[in-house]
């Protein structure tokens, strides 16, 4: 994961929202950034995570709703969180970490039928795809050929632009450690 600027969430606010939560050899900026994406891909954090993205003001909701044993209200990222996640995982749509497990789930060939002659230079179509979908979640503006692409390969609804469970699922494989 990228270097978080400490502008979006000081090192001091970090240590004082986790307390003494123990999450292991995992770094606190890693558990917020891990816990943004579960949210971002729609999947469930535990509790103490989900209270300190509540408590950092990067997921929105009504706390006792969020947090009550099987509940169907999940959090939403803001504006705040869109931008720590934008953050954490951007850089990393250049890396080669994950393409084995992104390239099991969409293959080279596949990308290249959706691409349909479309070049993005320099630019390797799979690092644009990952990109673009984790701009998708943060809400940042995708130009239309590049969401045609993403409903092509069935990571986003062509209609609404909203992620599709698959999209979820690639997107957790494109950046999860």
């Amino acid at each position: 994961m990228s270097p978080i600027p400490e502008s979006l969430i000081s090192d001091a606010r970090i240590a004082e929202v986790h307390g003494t939560a123990n999450f292991g050899t995992t770094t606190p900026r890693d558990v917020v950034s891990l816990a943004l994406l579960k949210v971002a891909c729609g999947y469930h954090n535990g509790s103490t995570a989900l209270r300190i993205l509540l408590e950092h003001g990067l997921v929105s909701g009504d706390p006792i709703k969020i947090l009550a044993m099987g509940s169907k209200t999940a959090p939403k990222l803001t504006s705040s969180g869109r931008s720590y996640l934008w953050s954490s995982f951007h850089a990393g749509c250049h890396t080669q970490t994950h393409k084995e497990a992104s390239s099991e789930m969409i293959s080279d060939a596949k990308i290249a039928e959706a691409l349909g002659g479309a070049d993005f230079g320099v630019v390797p179509a799979r690092v644009t795809i990952n990109q673009s979908l984790l701009r998708q979640v943060c809400r940042y503006q995708n130009g239309e050929l590049v969401l045609s692409i993403m409903s092509r390969l069935g990571l986003i609804h062509g209609d609404k632009h909203k992620m599709t469970d698959f999209g979820r699922r690639y997107l957790w494989a494109c950046f999860a450690k």
